[in-house]
């Protein structure tokens, strides 16, 4: 009677699944991250920051909306807060080539009475800053080599820069363990000083983010040559634990005058950063960092130096790190042991929580016993015939299991067919 019933109530859910779009995946994770944060420029605070991301992502079969924010305290005159909204749409592959455009909105607010630096010059620090950008995105994948080419542009309102757009190459490389990385990235914007102040009496000119009283004030357009970025790093998985380290450098050159158009600045500023997350939990990953970041010229932000310590909280979907996800699951076996009944076998070294569920276990997850080798068991009695498994590794959405002829189900899945004699 309940096998009966189990039939009829999915034969009713095939139908609306074949009439309706697939299932939506929502996914989010919350990070909780202390830093002792040092800018390379005298005039800006430095010290402790507190620092919390949340961010949330709801996909479709082709469409994604992202939202992802922060908010950071250092003290009460240094702290900022953000968040930028995603929507995305990817194409169909296209030999081996697939595409997504995406639309991002987004703002920050900054409250600090910093500059940042740009060669041997202060600028203010945007207060308020609203951007609109549109994003085109196109990835190819040859076995173990990943290519990937973006194109960006758009505006901002509020602060310095203005008409940003720009184009990165990155390309990937797996070694087993090992993922490798390097991305070239050239941005061109136009910046807009909006206020120079000359001091009264002296002359001599200062910035500010408004007008003083009484004082003569002149705006002017500068445009910046192409900004080049390159970096180089990669990422090793060892179990639980994944070390990520990069190296870069940003450099352009900036117009000194106005009235001189063939007077230039060129500067150069590091990228330097290592990284390490340990999965505590199946949601739950502690993250350390340090390292050297340029000046960020879009959010005008200036370049320092970092440590850091926090918590990553993990809902819905398993989210990356970096490029991992999820754990490998390489081998998949039954096994008949004396007595008759069955040990079904699951090699995932990496893994806090398998499951697994069957025709056998009448589509119940059963969780798994991990044992030596990276392996996981569960003994069932199973009588002979041909059945259908999945297998479920870290609450990552359910899979066939490895070696399997795949097959989809009525659920918008897939699901392994193996023969037990």
């Amino acid at each position: 009677m309940r096998g009966a019933a189990r039939r009829l109530i999915t034969s009713v859910i095939a139908v609306c699944a074949f009439a309706a779009p697939a299932r939506a995946q929502t996914s989010g994770y919350l990070d909780i991250d202390g830093a002792w944060v040092a800018p390379w420029d005298a005039g800006v605070h430095h010290g402790l920051a507190m620092s919390v991301a949340p961010a949330i992502r709801h996909d479709w079969r082709r469409f994604s909306l992202a939202s992802e924010g922060a908010a950071t305290v250092s003290d009460p005159t240094h702290s900022f807060l953000q968040n930028t909204v995603t929507g995305s749409v990817r194409s169909s592959e296209w030999r081996r080539i697939n595409f997504e455009g995406a639309l991002v909105a987004g703002g920050l607010a900054y409250h600090s009475d910093g500059f940042r630096t740009i060669g041997t010059e202060n600028v203010p620090i945007a207060r308020r800053l609203f951007q609109l950008q549109a994003r085109g995105r196109a990835d190819l994948a040859l076995e173990k080599w990943g290519f990937s080419l973006t194109t960006t542009a758009g505006e901002n309102y509020g602060g310095a820069v203005r008409q940003p757009w720009g184009v990165e190459a990155g390309m990937t490389r797996e070694l087993g363990r090992v993922l490798l990385y390097a991305a070239a990235r050239a941005d061109r914007f136009r910046e807009y000083d909006t206020v120079r102040v000359y001091e009264p009496g002296t002359g001599d000119p200062i910035y500010a983010s408004y007008a003083l009283s009484g004082a003569p004030t002149i705006e002017e357009y500068r445009t910046v040559q192409p900004l080049l970025t390159m970096t180089a790093g990669g990422t090793v998985a060892i179990g639980r634990a994944e070390l990520t380290s990069e190296l870069g450098v940003q450099q352009g050159r900036r117009l000194v005058d106005p009235a001189r158009p063939r007077l230039r600045q060129a500067w150069r500023e590091l990228i330097a950063s290592m990284a390490a997350t340990y999965r505590v939990a199946p949601r739950v990953l502690v993250r350390l960092g340090a390292g050297v970041y340029p000046t960020d010229y879009i959010r005008q932000l200036p370049r320092g130096k970092f440590i850091s310590i926090g918590l990553r909280l993990e809902r819905g979907r398993r989210q990356p790190v970096d490029w991992y996800l999820p754990p490998e699951v390489p081998a998949f076996r039954i096994d008949t042991i004396p007595g008759g009944a069955r040990a079904i076998r699951v090699r995932a070294p990496r893994a806090l929580k398998v499951e697994i569920s069957g025709d056998f276990t009448d589509w119940t997850p059963l969780p798994m016993r991990r044992v030596k080798g990276g392996e996981w068991e569960a003994v069932l009695p199973i009588a002979p015939g041909t059945y259908r498994v999945s297998v479920r590794v870290d609450g990552s959405p359910w899979s066939a299991p490895p070696g399997l002829i795949a097959v989809a189900d009525e659920f918008n899945g897939e699901v392994g067919l193996i023969v037990i004699r």
